[in-house]
């Protein structure tokens, strides 16, 4: 469930990214916005998320923009 919920976020950031901008990408990282938007199944999913927008802000602040960028289009 950790990873499915962590995997829910990711494509949705990718769709973020691909439909507005990086910036509004960036954004959502930098906020702690809730993730009801994602209907996720259980609290495991939800923390699963919780922790892959963790991960994402971290490589943001020491590896930039571009990285973030390149990791979600994988």
């Amino acid at each position: 469930s950790f990873r499915d919920g962590a995997s829910k976020y990711k494509k949705w950031l990718a769709g973020k990214s691909k439909q507005e901008s990086m910036d509004t990408v960036i954004q959502l990282l930098q906020g702690d916005m809730s993730l009801t938007e994602l209907e996720f199944n259980n609290p495991h999913q939800e923390y699963g998320a919780k922790f892959y927008r963790r991960r994402l802000r971290k490589m943001y602040e020491t590896r930039g923009r571009a990285e973030v960028q390149k990791h979600l289009s994988k």
